[in-house]
This record gives C-alpha cells, structure tokens and sequence, in this order.
C-alpha cells in the first residue's frame, strides 16, 4: 500500500499513460514526419509486447488443455491396469479351483465317472469337531441319503438327511458311522467307526482286523467299497496307533483321519455316476 501512494509509482503510472497516449496517437499519422515515424515505433513495440504476453498467455491455455489430456489418459490407463488385475485374480481363481479339482481326482479315482456338487459348511453340531454339519445343498441339487462327502484331503463321510436346499453330513468320527476300511499297504480290510472318545479328538478306530494281519503305525487307509455304501479308494487316513481289541483275538486301530474335522468349510458330494458314454466324451 505503501509503494502505491509513492511517487515513484505515480510518476511510472503518468508516463505509461502518456506513452501509450502518444503510440495511439501517432498511429492515426500519415504523413512521414519523425514523430509519426517515431510513434509508429513505438506503436510498433507495445504491439509486439501485446503479441508476446498474449503468445504467452496462449501457450499457457494450450498446456493446461494438454494436461487435462493427460490426467484424462492416466484415467483410463489406471482403469485398464485395475481391470487386467480384477483378470489376473479371476484367472488365479480358476487356477486354484482346477487344483482342487485335480486334487479331488486324485482322492477319488482316475477314472472321472462321479457326478459331484460342490457345498459350504452352514453349521455344525455343539463341539470343535465337525463330527455332524449342515451343507447349503439338498435335494434341488440332487443330493440324496447315503451319498458319499469328501474335500481334496479324502473322505469326510456321508449324507444322514437331506431337504430340499440342505443336507446333515454324518463324519467318519462320528459314534453313527460305519464303513468299510483297507490298510492299502496289506490288503487288509476291516471297518471303520466312530468311538465317543476318539471322536473329542477327531480320530476313529478301524476295528475287526486280523490278528495275522501285518499292520504297522502310519499305513495308510482308503475305503474298501465293500457294502455298496462308499466308493472305493477314497483316503481316509493314516494308522496312528494299533492295539488288541477287549477279547484278544483280532487288532484294531487308532486312525487319523487325512482331513482336518476342526476347520471344514467346502466339501464334494458325490451324488451318482456319469453314463459311460459320458466318461468317453471327457476322455477324448
């Protein structure tokens, strides 16, 4: 404020004014005397000046607009990037659900002639175990009693009840379970079943084996198939502990079973098998 009232400034004011007075003046002059000459001049520079700040000025609008463009196609390139990794997570997706697959080929045959229907855990009875739970499919998907359950780890049991969109899963731990077992290495077969105090440690006991079988702490067990109940080859689980039933005259064993009965969350309900035809169209 100070600088404005000087009058430094008030004399730089006076002549800028007399200036430009002068060159609009001196532009309305036709003849060729040296004052016109002089004013054309000056007209001359002040144009220039106007020219170059105007210039200025455009450029400036002109790399604003630019920007624009270019914070327009970041935009569009951050929404084609975001879109690629939503592709990528898909893709991994898919990947991981081939693996399980694979894995679930693996527990249940080679031979890929079971009809299955994925499910969700949706509760459980009261305990840490998932010695019997309800699935979110039922009848509507096809699901029957009796039907096999597994998950990529082996076999979690069998279909007890089922409505029309649930179904109440009975495990191998489970006191009502009872099927037919085979300690792979030997070719022993025997039967599984659930015991109330295995079942609070979430294993079972494989009992009726014979006293000259040659069982050893970790063979492995699979379904036997006998019965008609469960397929064949589906894993079960490893031999922890063997003993000499109550009556000494046959072995029977402790079994940990290759699924985790604390923490199920998906399972695979076998509900048929695919007609032969079926099977050869996959194969070829």
């Amino acid at each position: 404020m100070r600088f404005l009232k000087s009058k430094f400034f008030i004399v730089l004011v006076a002549v800028l004014l007399f200036i430009s007075g002068f060159a609009l003046y001196s532009v309305t002059l036709t003849d060729g005397t040296a004052v016109g000459n002089m004013g054309k001049e000056v007209a001359v520079f002040f144009k220039s000046c106007l020219n170059s700040v105007g210039g200025f000025f455009a450029n400036a609008f002109d790399g604003l607009f630019n920007y624009g463009n270019v914070v327009k196609q970041n935009e569009e390139y951050r929404e084609r990037i975001n879109e690629l990794e939503r592709e990528l997570i898909k893709n991994s997706d898919l990947l991981d659900e081939n693996e399980r697959l694979k894995n679930l080929l693996g527990i249940v045959g080679e031979d890929k002639s079971y009809i299955m229907v994925e499910a969700c855990a949706v509760s459980k009875a009261d305990g840490d175990w998932f010695s019997v739970f309800t699935v979110n499919k039922g009848k509507s998907d096809g699901v029957k009693t009796g039907d096999t359950v597994v998950t990529p780890d082996g076999l979690v049991g069998i279909v007890g009840d089922v409505g029309l969109n649930w179904a109440m899963v009975v495990s191998i731990i489970d006191t009502d379970s009872s099927i037919g077992g085979l300690v792979l290495r030997t070719g022993d077969a025997a039967v599984l079943k659930g015991e109330y105090s295995l079942m609070k440690q979430g294993l079972c006991r494989l009992s009726f084996i014979s006293d000259t079988a040659v069982i050893s702490r970790g063979d492995s067990v699979y379904t036997s198939g006998l019965g008609g109940v469960v397929p064949s080859g589906i894993k079960i689980g490893v031999i922890k502990e063997i003993y000499f039933d109550e009556q000494g005259v046959s072995y029977y064993a402790v079994v940990q079973p290759s699924v985790d009965f604390a923490s199920i969350k998906n399972v695979y309900i076998i509900t048929g098998e695919k007609a032969p035809e079926d099977v050869k169209d996959e194969t070829d």
